[in-house]
């Protein structure tokens, strides 16, 4: 074997090659990096509007009981409210998303016109960079111990 073919079998890439190599897998890590970075902000608002979600089912349990509805027709309580210490957002969710939430409570009209259909409302609002977000629920109670239903 002559030393010039020993050369050549030893050679390796040549630095064009190696650059067109490195074109090549950048091109392709690009749009990889856009999906992965895209994918973890989908995953962080998601698990924002899950939180505000559950503060929300939280609020509306506390809430949705009869004699607390009932002295709070036409009102809507903002939370955090000092007059309502026991209604409370979940404090990471507060602080991190500077959420607030507010709970109306409004006489439904039925169709006999009777006064006993509530409509609950519970809002959750919170801020994410700098877009304003929001979530609610809501709910009819019936107060069905002030029903007389007619005797035949």
């Amino acid at each position: 074997m002559s030393v010039k073919s020993a050369c050549a079998s030893l050679r390796g890439f040549t630095l064009i090659q190696i650059m067109i190599a490195l074109a090549i897998l950048g091109i392709a890590l690009i749009p990889a990096s856009y999906i992965f970075t895209t994918s973890n902000r989908k995953v962080v608002r998601g698990q924002a509007l899950l939180d505000a979600t559950m503060v929300a089912e939280s609020l509306m349990d506390q809430v949705c009981y009869d004699r607390f509805i009932m002295s709070n027709v036409g009102r809507t309580i903002t939370i955090p409210d000092d007059n309502f210490p026991q209604l409370k957002i979940l404090p990471y969710f507060a602080e991190k998303f500077s959420a607030t939430a507010s709970i109306t409570f409004e006489e439904e009209p039925t169709y006999f016109n009777q006064r006993n259909l509530r409509r609950v409302k519970v809002s959750v609002e919170w801020k994410e960079g700098d877009r304003e977000l929001s979530t609610s629920l809501e709910t009819l109670k019936a107060n069905i111990n002030d029903i007389l239903l007619p005797l035949k």
